[in-house]
């Protein structure tokens, strides 16, 4: 028998969020979108926060940029944004060519290159569902299709070399692991863990390679060892967990953002997002 999954808790970090999305930690503080409020923040570690953008068409995924360039997924509109050092909000890709749903998580790469997920369908108009796609998002903001043919494609997080992606195909409940070639596409493809009948959202990965993944339906998220085996997990009884990141200032502390939501209920912006904190045995490692 396996060793025994540890159960942690959480302490509140951060209230007063809608809907939150694409946790990640970058110099010293945590970044966020808040996507039904349509503004992305940062928060010190401490709790203080900072208005950085506002994005009608919803904010989702956020990636850095090695030379610390903010990109912003704007979900409704199917672009990715970027931040430029004055503060002002440009488009770094248009993207409806490649999309038929709403633009999702993101990581980006040492080259520049962004990795992207379209859920394939439009959910909060009502279209019915069909398969997405990970595009490929280059500096110059060209795009390829990376991936087809997915599930309701989800959270996903680059390994600390940067030659894996790990992806999270969220209805059929697969955490994916993508050997990247020098040139941003894949050479093999495999599952990383699964769990059936599970659904998967945001995830983050910690220096020894496990990953902690949202299941928001069941209300908890785990982490995940190569093969299956669950090593944490941390159980929410009011809210659904659906992003997260390792940060503060050793990389130790897990936040997790965490929402009392229905998808009939985002549709009308009607929601309450709460950020939880608690202390991981692994860190994470820097994006950059």
């Amino acid at each position: 028998m396996g060793e025994p999954v540890k159960q942690l808790s959480v302490r509140v970090f951060a209230r007063d969020l809608v809907f939150g999305e694409g946790l990640r930690w970058h110099k010293d503080r945590l970044w966020i979108s808040d996507m039904l409020g349509r503004k992305v923040y940062a928060y010190t570690e401490s709790g203080q926060r900072e208005l950085i953008a506002e994005v009608p068409a919803r904010p989702n995924g956020l990636t850095f940029l090695k030379d610390g360039t903010l990109v912003i997924a704007s979900m409704a509109d199917q672009r990715l944004l970027k931040r430029l050092p004055d503060g002002r909000i440009v488009e770094h890709a248009a993207l409806a060519r490649w999309m038929t749903g709403y633009c999702g998580d993101v990581a980006a790469d040492a080259q520049g290159r962004v990795y992207l997920d379209d859920v394939g369908y439009r959910v909060f108009e009502g279209e019915k569902a069909k398969p997405g796609r990970l595009l490929l998002v280059r500096p110059d903001g060209s795009a390829e299709v990376f991936d087809d043919a997915l599930e309701f494609p989800n959270g996903m997080w680059l390994s600390p070399d940067r030659k894996r992606l790990i992806f999270a195909e969220g209805r059929r409940g697969i955490l994916h692991a993508y050997d990247l070639a020098a040139d941003g596409r894949y050479t093999g493809k495999r599952v990383f863990a699964e769990r059936p009948g599970e659904v998967f959202d945001g995830l983050t990965m910690d220096s020894a390679g496990g990953v902690w993944v949202c299941e928001p339906y069941v209300k908890r998220i785990i982490r995940v060892l190569e093969g299956g085996q669950v090593t944490h997990q941390i159980d929410f009884p009011d809210m659904k967990p659906v992003a997260c990141c390792l940060g503060g200032k050793d990389l130790r502390t897990l936040f997790v953002v965490a929402a009392d939501y229905t998808l009939e209920r985002m549709a009308k912006d009607d929601s309450t997002a709460v950020i939880y904190a608690t202390e991981a045995e692994v860190p994470g490692f820097p994006l950059w």
